[in-house]
């Protein structure tokens, strides 16, 4: 079966760069899907939850790298264009890495354009000797790193302590802040 999500009506929560944003595997916003093409295809295997998807915006056009960890189940993570075509086309980046706690995308992104970021549960339990996950697994983190000298695609969060878009300045230091509100 080829992914075709429901997006953006099936959105479960719009992220932004300085996003740390939990979530667990459960009822999902979409439907089971066998597989998404965008990573590995693990055709006939099942996806035995329903995945979650979230909107993402590009504050400008460069590398970002989205990080997914703190998994106790087997969860796959797609990056789709504003498509949200998952049979290939619309496919951005994609990872389908087994048995980790923690995996990332990167992908290159375009200032103002909409992304979709899938997380989809394959249902395998990392911990307590393996297993198919039950109803209070599949926790997750979703977080954002951008690539190196201040090329990515993140803007500089201007009061949250941390160097966003990694170019050395930190929050009213850095220059994308110099008329943000928090620093006048």
């Amino acid at each position: 079966m080829w992914a075709s999500a429901n997006c953006p009506s099936a959105v479960t929560a719009e992220l932004s760069c300085s996003s740390d944003y939990y979530d667990r595997i459960g009822g999902g916003s979409g439907s089971v899907l066998d597989y998404y093409t965008c990573g590995t295809p693990y055709a006939p295997l099942e996806q035995l939850a329903k995945e979650l998807i979230y909107g993402f915006q590009c504050q400008q056009s460069g590398s970002v790298q989205l990080i997914i960890d703190q998994l106790d189940c087997d969860i796959d993570i797609y990056v789709l264009d504003d498509t949200c075509n998952g049979n290939g086309s619309g496919c951005r980046a994609g990872s389908t890495a087994a048995s980790t706690t923690s995996d990332s995308v990167t992908f290159n992104c375009i200032q103002g354009a909409q992304y979709y970021i899938v997380v989809e549960g394959f249902g395998w339990q990392l911990s307590s000797g393996g297993g198919w996950c039950s109803g209070s697994e599949g926790n997750f983190r979703l977080s954002f790193a951008t690539s190196s000298a201040g090329v990515g695609g993140c803007l500089e969060d201007c009061d949250d302590g941390l160097d966003n878009d990694q170019d050395g300045p930190v929050d009213c230091d850095d220059s994308d802040c110099y008329n943000d509100p928090a620093c006048i």
